[in-house]
Parts: C-alpha cells; structure tokens; sequence
C-alpha cells in the first residue's frame, strides 16, 4: 500500500470522521447504548466460486486453525487463493498483506454464506497500527469497469481500531434509536461529497484490517446460512473439525442473531 498514513494523518482522518458524525446529529458518546454497540460483531465471508474451491478454503481455514493472507500464503510456498478473503487486484496495494473483517454486509445477493464472526477483541487482539487499522472497503474507491482505485481517499478513511470502532457505535446509534430494528444487512449513512473519504459513490462499509492472519480462536464463531447441498457440505465438514456452526436457513435469521446480541441484557 505505499507509505503507511502517519499518526499525524491518522488524527486528520479523525477530524474528518467527527465532522461527519457531527452533521448526522451525534454530539457526545455518552449512551447507554455505546459500550454494547462497540462490541458488536464483525464478520469475514469465505466465498468465491465455484462452491467447490469454497469449501477447500473453508477446509484448509480450520486445518490451519487460522484465516491467512494471500501474501502470508505465498511466503509459506502455498500457491492457492486466499484464506483471507482479498482479491488479485489488492495485490497492487499490498492490501493482500492483510485479512479483513466488516460491521455490515453489503453482499446482499448472497443467500448461502460461510461466516466468520466475533467481537473486535477477539478478532484483532493486542494488534496496533499499521498491523491492524480500520477503514472504509477499498471496493468503495474503486471504479470496477476501468480498475482504478482512488488510493488517495481510500488511506484518508483510515483510523486506528479503536478511533474506527468507536465511530462506527455512534454511527449505528443516531441511525438506529430502536436497537430492535437494527439490520446488519442495510447500509449506513452515506459519506457526504465534502469529505475527503468520499469515495465513489458515497458507500460506507467499514472494515478492520489485521496483517498477516487471524488466529480462530473460542470467541470467534462459524455461522452457515442458507439450505442447499453446499451448506449442508460445509456443516459436515465444521463437524468434522469439532467445530459446531451456528446454521440459519435463510439470511433473516442471521440478521435477527445479530440484532439479539445489541438488544439482549
């Protein structure tokens, strides 16, 4: 990815952050809701095509007990796609350094998903900056018919974890006064053309990115959602490994699961 943002730069990008949150109408961080709303979960969906390269991964994640970077992959002489999730084009940025996970989907035509999900602790651990950092999805500064990433807004919408966290509750917070009606699936607010993370089109789906891998660990859980020959396959091969999914059969399940967890005492 170039030069790493300074710390400096990264306070910059605060500043930015704050002025957004601001115009939605969030002035202080003091609610009820705040400390459940920073634990919210974070989720990794293992899927390419075909289905069948899906579930080697799949396999090959809980062999290793870990999700790995494409780059991490290839330093170990495996030639194969990512366990991590990113794509041929991260490469260009050395975004394929790292393993990424997101507070919302917007992969809204996926009804069968592999899951991983836990809370950002568990996930990111005592990792700190540049090792670890939030962001907006690069796929937001990227124009998919010319290739092109705007790499200059993309490094503005970084943060440390902790800052990106903490702006990601109070967003969900004043877009979601009825936790009840939270919905993992729905966007969030649209970044205003004024700020320099804009983007392309506005999207925010924020991300925290961990170099290297993540290790799995008794925090994280496997969700599988969707009934078909594929699930069913994944299911066998979790329980192989020990490993009991959380399974939905259809994807307002899992959006219920999540919105118990921010609702539930």
């Amino acid at each position: 990815m170039g030069e790493y943002s300074t710390l400096s730069q990264l306070e910059e990008n605060q500043s930015h952050y704050e002025e957004w949150i601001r115009e939605l109408g969030v002035v202080s961080p003091a609610s009820d809701h705040l400390m459940k709303l920073k634990k919210i979960p974070l989720f990794h969906v293992l899927k390419t095509l075909p289905d069948e390269q899906t579930l080697i991964n799949f396999k090959n994640v809980l062999e290793m007990k870990k999700l790995i970077s494409k780059k991490k992959l290839l330093s170990m002489g495996i030639f194969a796609e990512s366990l991590g999730g990113t794509l041929s084009f991260d490469e260009s940025f050395s975004r394929n350094e790292f393993v990424y996970f997101s507070s919302h989907f917007l992969q809204k035509s996926f009804s069968e998903m592999i899951v991983f999900t836990g809370s950002c602790q568990s996930i990111v651990g005592n990792v700190i900056y540049p090792d670890a950092f939030f962001c907006n999805d690069i796929a937001m500064y990227t124009n998919l018919m010319s290739s092109k990433t705007d790499l200059d807004s993309y490094k503005k919408s970084m943060l440390k974890v902790e800052n990106g966290v903490d702006i990601v509750a109070r967003i969900i917070e004043v877009t979601y006064p009825n936790l009840a009606e939270f919905n993992v699936f729905d966007p969030l607010p649209y970044i205003p053309a004024s700020l320099p993370f804009y983007g392309m089109d506005g999207w925010f789906n924020p991300e925290v990115a961990v170099k290297n891998e993540v290790l799995l660990n008794d925090e994280i859980r496997i969700l599988i959602t969707g009934k078909s020959d594929f699930t069913n396959q994944a299911g066998i091969i979790a329980r192989r490994y020990g490993i009991n999914p959380l399974i939905f059969n259809k994807r307002e399940d899992m959006v219920n699961w999540y919105r118990n967890i921010l609702v539930e005492d």
